[in-house]
């Protein structure tokens, strides 16, 4: 491979990456200006024109981030990560004139954690000959909180989806000089990734920007309502004392990020970010959302068999209530008792039935509803991962570690084992229906395509086989639930 080209050179400089077996990354490479000083709270900035060389072997920095136990206000500021976060990587098999399909990754965290450059596309870019590009955004404070209703500027909403939105401008402008074809792209996401690439689904300025969506775990249901943006920006006014924007300006990323943890605690242990309903990049209200129909792309989208497993067995990793107490009080406040009792009456009242009750409020009906809608328009397949870890059972995230090539004893722990036998299979098959789809925009022949007559889904295990409808009693009993405000929290607290 000594011959295979390691730079690159785009409008705004020439990037010169490394070469990893059989396929080149080029890291840290800045998709917008550094939104920082006067273009802190500001939409990113596109990048000038330049002709400088830049060393592209590193990653760049993770967005500013808390993490920690925020229910007790014991989070914590990481000074590795930093506001000049605006960038992303790209794994190619080669730098030519190939135009092969191009994956990005929209990686989850709650919309206050995580990092592109936990993801190594390598991998794939290799099994699949496709290119997989990894985006960061603006987390928590920096992106997803309503500053206009904090400051009383104008302030522009939503920003950490219009980083993602800027980063598609980019590629799309840009992929073709590293191999990639900008007619080609899919975006893919999983948790708060896939929350984003719903409601890009649903954004006028996202249009044309990607002609396929994976959807892993998350839906239009897990946002913020403009009540509830309003009550978070409340508690972060509260917490800097009424600030201005240009006080907000001028602060330290370690200020704003304990006002965060403030705000939390004011919020009731809730998360104090999400996007939210704003009436302008995307709809005012989920009722409109459901109205609006979605960008006529072709999706593969699902959910984990028992989501909520993990809030469960690690509580205090979000702060997310997942006990069937609170399922029923969510019930009860939205449908009254009969229909409660109805629902209930599909879930036997043990571990496994309030956790599969959960996992429905959550994550499925919400997930079931949107597939439900997409299909009637463009071609859709839906998965559920089965595979059950042998403490986490098929918890949320799972599937992450049989995409991904994770390494390490964390990650053979997170597998239920070392990746071999059935644990090597479900990863082949795996990444290969996902490479199927962004190469061609279909996981495969042997996966049918979803309709709402049949219902077809696969269930991903070590053995994985297609059915019709497989949870038919819950489905219809909960699927009318469509919007668990799970950060919801009363007035009186802020």
């Amino acid at each position: 491979m000594s011959d295979r080209k390691e730079s690159v050179r785009i409008t705004q400089g020439r990037y010169r990456g490394r070469i990893n077996g059989n396929h080149v990354a080029l890291l840290g490479i800045p998709y917008a200006l550094p939104p920082t000083g006067t273009r802190r709270f500001a939409p990113p900035a596109e990048m000038p024109e330049g002709h400088a060389e830049h060393d592209a072997t590193r990653f760049g920095p993770a967005c500013s981030q808390v993490a920690g136990r925020v229910r007790t206000g014991k989070g914590r500021v990481h000074d590795r990560y930093n506001e000049n976060c605006l960038t992303l990587n790209v794994y190619t098999p080669a730098i030519d004139g190939a135009r092969r399909p191009v994956m990005v990754w929209v990686h989850g965290g709650a919309f206050k954690l995580g990092s592109s450059n936990l993801y190594d596309g390598g991998h794939l870019a290799e099994q699949g000959d496709v290119l997989v590009v990894t985006v960061n955004y603006r987390l928590g404070v920096f992106g997803f909180v309503d500053i206009g209703d904090v400051t009383g500027a104008d302030v522009a909403s939503n920003l950490g989806l219009r980083d993602i939105i800027a980063a598609l401008g980019w590629i799309r402008k840009n992929i073709a000089a590293f191999g990639g074809d900008p007619d080609q792209v899919t975006i893919a996401g999983e948790s708060a990734g896939s929350i984003a690439i719903s409601l890009l689904l649903l954004s006028d300025q996202a249009k044309g920007l990607f002609q396929g969506a994976i959807m892993q775990s998350g839906a239009i249901n897990l946002i913020h309502d403009k009540k509830m943006a309003s009550l978070t920006a409340a508690a972060y006014r509260q917490a800097l004392r009424n600030p201005s924007i240009e006080q907000l300006r001028s602060m330290t990323e370690k200020e704003l990020l304990e006002a965060q943890i403030t705000a939390s605690r004011l919020l009731g242990g809730s998360i104090a970010c999400s996007p939210w309903y704003d009436g302008d990049l995307l709809p005012d209200s989920l009722e409109s959302a459901h109205q609006k129909p979605t960008a006529p792309v072709r999706l593969l989208a699902g959910y984990n068999r028992e989501e909520t497993a993990l809030f469960e067995k690690i509580p205090k990793l979000l702060s997310v209530s997942v006990d069937r107490k609170f399922s029923e009080e969510q019930l009860l406040r939205d449908f009254g008792e009969d229909k409660t009792a109805t629902i209930l009456s599909a879930y036997t009242d043990d571990v496994m039935g309030s956790r599969l009750l959960a996992t429905d409020l959550y994550f499925s009906m919400g997930m079931i509803n949107m597939i439900d809608k997409h299909a009637s328009h463009s071609p859709t397949w839906h998965y559920r991962f089965d595979y059950r870890h042998w403490w986490l059972g098929a918890a949320h995230g799972l599937e992450l570690l049989f995409l991904w090539n994770f390494k390490g004893l964390l990650a053979v722990f997170g597998r239920g084992g070392f990746m071999t036998g059935g644990r090597r299979a479900l990863a082949d098959n795996l990444r290969q229906h996902w490479i199927n789809f962004v190469r061609n925009g279909d996981p495969g022949s042997a996966w049918l395509q979803y309709e709402r007559t049949q219902r077809h889904t696969m269930l991903l295990d070590v053995e994985s086989r297609i059915v019709s409808d497989p949870a038919t009693e819950t489905r219809r009993v909960s699927v009318s639930y469509t919007h668990l405000r799970a950060h919801e929290t009363r007035e009186d607290l802020v």
